[in-house]
């Protein structure tokens, strides 16, 4: 699997996703993932790596949902291991984590799957020059990736990455990823330049359940 990085999904990302949102997100990943770590202070040594992994997930998807109703956006439920997914403009957003360099873990899952089939037409920003007509992507997924070292000597209590992805409809090829903290400044870069205004995300929505399908991560 292979990882580039396309300006046009960059810039994509920039118009439907708030900057506060992103502000928000990270800040809730990193106390989920301490809450985690704190969890396990009394697990037996044989039992820790595989009790902080769950922890991770629930913690991890409380603090995502928790934001996303925050910011008046439409989640799917929050419930056991089910993968929850929220909409900002044309972008589903949902979160997965990794242990290692090349995001196994992240393809594994059906639901992640499901959801990066609807990244048919976000290939196009990237393929384009391959196709007689350029079509707008109405919809596309990305991912929160947050990466952790896989090791209890190593910072267990938080991520040693947060990083913005958009994969291939078949989770081939990674064709945007990004370090959160250098995502951030296109939004200053978007400022000056007065580039395309974000859409307005403030309206509330309803809420809908029965999205949220998949497997722990």
């Amino acid at each position: 699997m292979s990882f580039t990085k396309s300006e046009s999904i960059g810039n994509l990302l920039v118009q439907h996703i708030p900057k506060e949102l992103i502000l928000a997100l990270q800040e809730a990943f990193l106390i989920g993932s301490i809450r985690a770590y704190h969890g396990v202070e009394h697990t037996h040594p044989g039992h820790v790596k595989n009790v902080l992994g769950q922890l991770r997930h629930f913690e991890l998807n409380e603090a995502f949902h928790t934001v996303m109703q925050s910011h008046n956006l439409e989640v799917s439920e929050l419930k056991g291991n089910n993968i929850v997914v929220a909409k900002s403009g044309i972008w589903n957003i949902c979160r997965a984590t990794a242990n290692d360099e090349k995001w196994h873990a992240v393809k594994r899952s059906r639901a992640r799957q499901l959801l990066a089939h609807k990244n048919m037409f976000i290939e196009l920003l990237v393929y384009r020059d391959l196709f007689k007509n350029n079509i707008e992507p109405q919809e596309g997924t990305v991912f929160f990736v947050t990466s952790f070292s896989g090791s209890m000597d190593n910072m267990p209590e938080q991520p040693v990455a947060i990083q913005i992805a958009v994969c291939d409809s078949e989770m081939n090829n990674w064709l945007f990823v990004e370090h959160i903290e250098q995502f951030l400044e296109r939004y200053s870069v978007v400022g000056k330049m007065g580039v395309e205004k974000q859409i307005d995300l403030a309206k509330p929505s309803l809420k809908k359940k029965g999205r949220g399908t998949g497997t722990l991560g």
